[in-house]
């Protein structure tokens, strides 16, 4: 026989709580504001700030954004890089870290993560 329903099974609840809600809500204001700034370095800063809480998919959108701003920015490539890293999808990580030691041979981020991905 189930409980009355007022211990905790460890399921939690389905329903948001309002503190979730709202930060969701400031999570997309950031978002949207990030995607249509004209400062790259704005937009990969809100895209760190989403790969650090595992967004991957959004800090990726994020980079493409400041890709769009500012194509040969070596350290948009190898963030994007890691992001792809996060989705698995290797392969175009690969290709990131090659672009970004193009536009900048002495990039030791995109060397590492490069070597990283050829030892998998």
């Amino acid at each position: 026989m189930l409980g009355s329903g007022t211990a905790n099974y460890g399921h939690g609840s389905i329903v948001r709580s309002r503190a979730a809600v709202g930060a969701a809500t400031d999570d997309d204001a950031v978002l949207r504001r990030a995607m249509s700034a004209a400062d790259p370095e704005e937009v990969k800063r809100a895209g760190n700030d989403q790969y650090r809480k595992g967004c991957f998919e959004e800090a990726l959108r994020l980079y493409d954004r400041a890709l769009a701003l500012c194509p040969d920015n070596a350290a948009c490539r190898g963030n994007r890089a890691a992001a792809l890293i996060g989705l698995r999808r290797l392969g175009e990580a690969v290709e990131e870290c090659e672009e970004a030691l193009r536009i900048d041979p002495s990039y030791g981020r995109a060397h590492h993560r490069l070597a990283s991905l050829h030892i998998r």
